[in-house]
This record gives C-alpha cells, structure tokens and sequence, in this order.
C-alpha cells in the first residue's frame, strides 16, 4: 500500500516537473524571438519645387514593425533661411504619418536644401533627407478688364485683373482713357498742301469710336492774317459707327504775307474736344 502511494507520488511529480519543463521552454523561446523595437523614417516624396512665398508639403512616416509600443519623436533640422517648416504631428507611437509643411518666403534665397527630418526614440536616432528647391517669386497676371465707360474716375469707372499671388501687383485702376468711352477722331487729309491761286482746302474726317454720335462743332485757329477760313459743313453731324467729312477752304489775299502756317480744327461735342493741324505753304 505504501509502495502504491510512493509511486503515485513519484508520477505526479514526474508530470510537474514535465510541465514546468515545457512552460520554461516555451516562455524561453518566445522571449528569444521576440524583435527588440525599432523603426525606420521615410519621406514620401522625398523631394519638390515651391515659389517663394508659397507652401509645399510632403508626408513623413515612422514606421515599425515591433510589438511593443514606445514613442518616437521626430523634429526638422537645416530649415532654410527666412522659411518655415514644421511637422503636424511631432510625438506619437509608430506606425504613424506626420505632414511636413514648408513656406520659403520672398527673402528666401532661391537654390536647393537638404532639410533633415529625424527621428528620436528609446536610445535609437535614425533620419531622412527631403530636398527642398526654392525658385524666384513671379507675378502673373490677367489682362486688364474694363468695368466701366465715361465721365470721371469714379467707383463705376475702374479697370481690374486678379494677380498670383493676391496682390502682388496693381489690381485695379482708373480708366480716364477706357477703350470704351464714346468718342470721335478728326483727322486732316492731306495734312500739308501749296497755297494755288490763292486757294487751299482739307478733307476734314470725323469718325465714330464706340458707336459715338452727334454733332461736332468745327473752330479753326491760326488761319493766316488777310485770309479766310471756313468749313463747307457746320456742325457736322456723326453717325454711330460712321463718319461724316467737311471740307476746309482757306481764301488767301494778296496782302497774306507769305510763309508756312499751321491751321488747328478743333472739333467739340459736349465735353469732347479733338483736333488736328492742316499746314499750308504761301509763297
């Protein structure tokens, strides 16, 4: 009887230390193959090309494989000049993705920097390069626009344009000589002619500039002492998008003195005033 329970001891304790055994082993193995932590930093893309006073961003993404969780902090070294840089996220626990966010500024010389982005964590430093290149600021612009016709400069009287960047130049301007004022042109054919039989005449032409119309009074000035100058038609009237002509005579006497003299035909229509200068010659 004794013997059995001996027995019966010896097996039960033969089957713990069997157990204990596998348990130790188990646990050994496990702790053998366990990856220590560890993470690497990369920067996708690694690289780009911003303006001056623009902004250009990049990910950046510490990644780890390991089972346990330690915290990593990451911070940006060889920022450039006059630029900022700085990271969304600067401490977390891997695998996370961080936004690097750069903006050279105008003072920022232009070039390409290597700007380092590293990565701290239990003992461990590891980085990655991001290669910024910096070009000139440039202002681009659209044609003018004209928002507005006649009378003075006012607020319904103004040219504007959007510039990028914003501002960077004029944006709007006053428009006293808008291309769509309506207004006439006057014009002298020939502009120069010899004095015949003491007689002289001018096609005088008078067109339309954005559908303008109405009378237009003709006054001439400098006609030559002893002559006479006058205008077959006055006022003439114009048509929109026409023109209309009169014909400038000058009459000379015998006592004209000779010479070159210039004759001035001002036109005036409301508060439009044009001209034009007809030369004759006296011998």
């Amino acid at each position: 009887m004794k013997k059995k329970i001996f027995l019966q001891i010896i097996s039960s304790l033969i089957i713990f230390l069997i157990i204990f055994a596998g348990w130790f082993y188990l646990e050994f193995i496990f702790r053998v193959s366990q990856v220590p932590f560890d993470f690497n930093i990369y920067i996708e893309p690694n690289e780009g090309i911003v303006t001056q006073e623009k902004t250009i961003t990049s990910s950046v993404i510490v990644f780890s494989d390991s089972e346990d969780s330690e915290e990593v902090e990451i911070y940006v070294s060889n920022c450039p000049k006059n630029t900022k840089c700085f990271l969304s996220i600067d401490n977390a626990t891997p695998t996370y993705t961080s936004e690097l966010i750069i903006t050279p500024s105008k003072s920022t010389p232009p070039g390409t920097y290597p700007i380092n982005i590293f990565a701290v964590g239990v003992g461990i430093r590891k980085n990655s390069i991001y290669y910024l290149t910096v070009e000139p600021f440039e202002c681009v612009c659209t044609n003018w626009i004209n928002k507005g016709c006649g009378g003075p400069c006012t607020s319904q009287m103004y040219m504007t344009r959007s510039c990028e960047p914003k501002d960077c130049d004029a944006e709007s301007r006053c428009a006293y000589n808008s291309s769509c004022i309506k207004d006439f042109s006057i014009e002298s054919i020939p502009t120069y002619s010899e004095v015949t039989n003491q007689e002289a005449s001018f096609v005088i032409n008078i067109s339309s500039n954005n559908k303008f119309s109405g009378l237009v009074y003709l006054f001439d000035s400098g006609c030559p002492i002893g002559s006479i100058c006058s205008y077959s038609i006055n006022p003439v009237n114009i048509p929109s998008e026409g023109f209309a002509t009169s014909l400038l005579s000058i009459q000379t006497a015998l006592s004209t003195v000779i010479g070159n003299f210039t004759i001035k035909t001002t036109g005036i229509s409301n508060t439009i005033t044009q001209s034009t200068d007809s030369t004759i010659t006296i011998d």
